[in-house]
């Protein structure tokens, strides 16, 4: 990307095209048919880091059962 611009892109969006046709012929938010999307998610940091706000770990699951 360097090379052609000159310069380091902010985000690289992940090309999700199942996530996003869902999401697009269900009339719905990606965040609604596929939560755990990667283009989702770097869609949601990106936005967290224009918006000034800390990014948001991703969350995981425990394996430990109470």
């Amino acid at each position: 990307m360097v090379r052609h611009v000159g310069m380091e892109p902010v985000a690289l969006i992940p090309l999700d095209i199942a996530a996003m046709d869902t999401a697009q012929a269900a009339g719905q938010l990606l965040r609604d048919v596929a939560a755990q999307s990667p283009a989702r998610l770097a869609i949601s940091e990106l936005a967290a880091r224009v918006a000034g706000r800390p990014v948001r770990g991703r969350r995981r699951r425990s394996t430990a059962r109470r």
